[in-house]
């Protein structure tokens, strides 16, 4: 170090004293007091310091007081956080005088200020208290994986931190905060490579269709039943409180609301249910004909109460039937959470196909249609779990074209078992296997979707006699033996009368 900088550094630590560590205590970045005397300032370091962002998610317990030291965190870090670095224009530490702003400032700080930050300005600007300054963008970059942006090759000033777009599971931004290039750390030396840890309330919502393609589900319906369970998180928070807590969910038109069976559910962060949540005091849930969407809304007192339940979750529980399939047979459907002045979403499907049975028999080598053939469908071979329509098991018979449509089913395997047959057609005893696609049926490609003919056979009767064949000539010479007999006693009729002349 030059004789020149060596005496600058001393003359800012002789003249500051023991107060120089405190002023570093910007926005949350505390100095502890120390006996150990303060070491030089290295100008060698102006402009190679450095500014270390770590994003991570608010944890359940508020830790120690940053202090510009690298830590070890135990929340999850946060990928996709957009911060912006500016100077404070007019400060420079590398001159005596400069570092009297860097005390006003904290002052200013200490008696309750923030920071107060104007993009819109040209140039932009920060206010903190009566100090206002304008700012000269720096850098912008976005965390990586580990939730880090590493600021580099900086100059020694003071500088303010913005955080910008980020995932919608944040709750709240972090508020602008400063830093000042050295820094001084808790043990009475300067830090020119300064970690910060702004930490997010984040939330999450996460959004499932009941699973009917396992075989011990008993919603297997015609016009299904389909049971869609929301998880909100609630958030960890620091000094803000909730001011809104609410699901909303718009449903697709083909899906039609069912008031009755609907639940609200909060749980901790243990995962133990919470009781004492009253439905129209705590929140309210609004049914509707499909034209609206589905509506859960805390009150003010539910807020309260969900504050004290941080790190637990709100789940919302709501039946729906479907009305109709469209082309494809995926229907999605869209949750928004809405956590203060955030909103996140999300997204799930339920695919749903229909079954088309042809009952036909073959006539002149056309296939025609039979009508009055009856027909149950089962989700297993040995026919103990039907399709079941209201509780009642469904059953369906052709009409006049031989052809009967089972209209909404989930996809999967299924069982098609004849109950009746059509009149004077042999019944049809062994199940008989089909899977279901999502989609309408289709009868147009060599492969069709979700269409199944079933040919029947007539009733046997008893074999009459061929032409030209031995009955044939069975039946001749039981003629001829007729008329010999005929004959005969013809012949006898007439000698009879003979001897009586």
């Amino acid at each position: 170090m030059s004789t020149t900088s060596r005496g600058l550094s001393r003359w800012i630590t002789g003249a500051l004293g023991a107060t120089a560590l405190a002023m570093f205590s910007l926005f949350a970045l505390t100095s502890p007091a120390s006996a150990i005397e303060p070491v030089d300032i290295d100008s060698a370091q102006d402009g190679q310091s450095s500014i270390i962002v770590h994003k991570y998610e608010q944890p359940s317990e508020v830790g120690d007081p940053a202090s510009g030291a690298e830590q070890t965190v135990s929340s999850d870090p946060i990928e996709g956080v957009d911060f912006t670095l500016y100077q404070l224009d007019g400060i420079d530490l590398t001159d005596p005088d400069d570092w009297d702003i860097v005390n006003d400032l904290n002052d200013a700080i200490e008696a309750g200020a923030t920071p107060v930050v104007d993009l819109t300005a040209t140039p932009a600007t920060v206010t903190v208290g009566t100090l206002a300054f304008t700012l000269t963008e720096e850098a912008t970059d976005t965390t990586d994986s580990t939730g880090t942006i590493t600021f580099d090759t900086l100059n020694f000033g003071v500088y303010i931190v913005v955080e910008g777009d980020g995932p919608a599971s944040i709750v709240t931004k972090a508020a602008p905060f400063l830093v000042s290039l050295p820094f001084a750390s808790p043990d009475n030396t300067w830090n020119y490579d300064v970690h910060v840890y702004p930490k997010n309330a984040v939330t999450g919502i996460t959004k499932t269709a009941e699973d009917l393609s396992s075989t011990t589900s008993p919603n297997y319906q015609v016009g299904d039943v389909v049971q869609w369970t929301i998880d909100a998180n609630i958030p960890y928070l620091t000094e803000e409180g909730l001011t809104q807590f609410a699901i909303s969910d718009d449903l697709d038109s083909r899906l039609s609301y069912i008031a009755s069976g609907a639940t609200v559910t909060i749980t901790n962060a243990g995962g133990t249910e919470v009781t004492g949540f009253i439905s129209g005091t705590d929140y309210t849930l609004t049914s509707t004909d499909g034209t609206d969407p589905v509506e859960l809304t805390f009150t003010a007192a539910g807020l309260t109460k969900l504050e004290a339940v941080q790190g637990g979750k709100v789940t919302l529980t709501f039946n729906t039937q479907v009305t109709s399939l469209g082309e494809t047979g995926e229907i999605p459907n869209t949750a928004v959470l809405f956590v203060n002045d955030s909103s996140n979403e999300a997204d799930t499907e339920t695919a749903f196909g229909q079954l088309t049975v042809f009952k036909y028999a073959t006539n002149d080598d056309e296939k025609k249609g039979l009508e009055g053939a009856t027909f149950k469908l089962y989700r297993d071979e040995a026919k103990t779990q039907p399709v079941t329509v209201d509780g009642a098991e469904w059953e369906g018979t052709t009409d006049d074209n031989g052809l009967v449509t089972i209209p909404v089913l989930k996809p999967g395997t299924y069982y098609l078992v004849e109950t009746v047959a059509p009149t004077g057609y042999q019944l049809i005893t062994d199940p008989i296997p089909v899977t279901i696609y999502p989609g309408l049926t289709s009868t147009d490609s060599a492969e069709p979707l979700n269409y199944v003919e079933v040919e029947n056979e007539q009733v046997p009767v008893w074999q009459l006699p061929l032409t030209g064949g031995n009955g044939t000539l069975t039946f001749t010479w039981v003629g001829v033996a007729l008329l010999v007999v005929a004959g005969g006693a013809a012949l006898v009729s007439r000698r009879k009368a003979a001897t009586a002349a």
